[in-house]
């Protein structure tokens, strides 16, 4: 499911005895779907509202669910208990593969750790660890209010100029941002880690990210307090309003800037 993740059929040739499973669980529900996108021809969607399986419902539950609990997230062990318990009851067989089709379904929305460490994708070890112990994964639903937009627009235009962001990716997603993030800070210069020959708010930024193992909270959490450090004095102004969206974005690139001469001796 994961690493056949928008092939067709995901990847499965010929009819082996997991081409059966694919064909009942997620091609019949209607889960696995082919797209326009050119980027990802086939992807997990929301499960059609005319589909047999009638599962709705239960993505229905599962967002409330994620919405309700806040930062800290919860974990699938305790999505499995509401799936379980009446007016759905799930069978146990069945959870890891819906579980895991409702998460690549809100990829876009969902932050997931495995033993309390950010997972930037799933891969096929977490998948495995799920059919073993649902407590091991955590999953965190990543409200993104307008603020947190103006902010991140600023910092994935950063992050797109550095090849932090796959190419035609004009509008990216706040965990798609995450993901690009850890790709530009782990090839940064060291000089751009120790300088302080930047602007206070850069500085902050950058030490944030230095420190930071949880992309996700570094971007929603972290980096909007600092960005708006100056915009408190005056939070009506609009042009501080529009300068706050985007002094994340400018700090992450002029951490690649080149090193001055003074500092090269």
């Amino acid at each position: 499911m994961v690493e056949g993740l928008g092939q067709d059929r995901l990847g499965i040739v010929g009819y082996p005895a997991h081409g059966g499973l694919y064909a009942s669980l997620l091609e019949s529900t209607g889960l696995y779907q082919a797209t326009a996108d050119e980027r990802a021809r086939y992807r997990f969607t929301d499960p059609p509202a005319d589909a047999a399986a009638k599962l709705g419902p239960l993505w229905q539950a599962a967002d409330d669910f994620f919405r309700s609990a806040g930062a800290a997230g919860v974990t699938l062990r305790s999505l499995f208990d509401i799936w379980q318990a009446p007016p759905y009851g799930l069978r146990d067989g069945l959870f890891p593969v819906l579980a895991i089709a409702y998460v690549l379904s809100r990829a876009d929305t969902l932050a997931v750790y495995l033993d309390e460490t950010f997972q930037p994708r799933l891969t096929s070890l977490l998948t495995d660890r799920l059919a073993q112990d649902t407590g091991c994964i955590r999953v965190r639903w990543s409200t993104v209010s307008d603020f947190h937009r103006r902010i991140l627009s600023g910092v994935a235009e950063a992050i797109g100029s550095h090849g932090g962001l796959p190419d035609g990716h004009t509008v990216a997603e706040p965990l798609e941002i995450a993901r690009g993030l850890v790709g530009v800070i782990t090839t940064l210069k060291p000089w751009t880690l120790k300088t302080g020959r930047l602007s206070p708010t850069a500085v902050q930024v950058r030490n944030l990210a230095k420190l930071a193992n949880d992309p996700n909270k570094f971007l929603l959490d972290d980096i909007p307090p600092s960005s708006a450090i100056r915009n408190r004095a005056e939070p009506t102004r609009p042009s501080m309003r529009c300068r706050s969206s985007h002094l994340s974005g400018r700090a992450l690139m002029s951490w690649s800037a080149p090193i001055p001469t003074c500092c090269v001796n």
